[in-house]
């Protein structure tokens, strides 16, 4: 299990998101990288 730490600027770009179905796509995401399904990814 992973521990998602966010920052301001984040949450507030998050929250202005006005398309419902986006935001919750995007909280889907993260919420299943913290339970450690982190799908194809790499470094940046």
């Amino acid at each position: 299990m992973y521990e998602i730490e966010t920052v301001a600027d984040f949450d507030n770009w998050l929250k202005n998101i006005r398309d419902g179905k986006t935001r919750m796509a995007i909280v889907k995401r993260i919420r299943s990288m913290s339970l450690g399904t982190l799908g194809e990814t790499r470094s940046l």
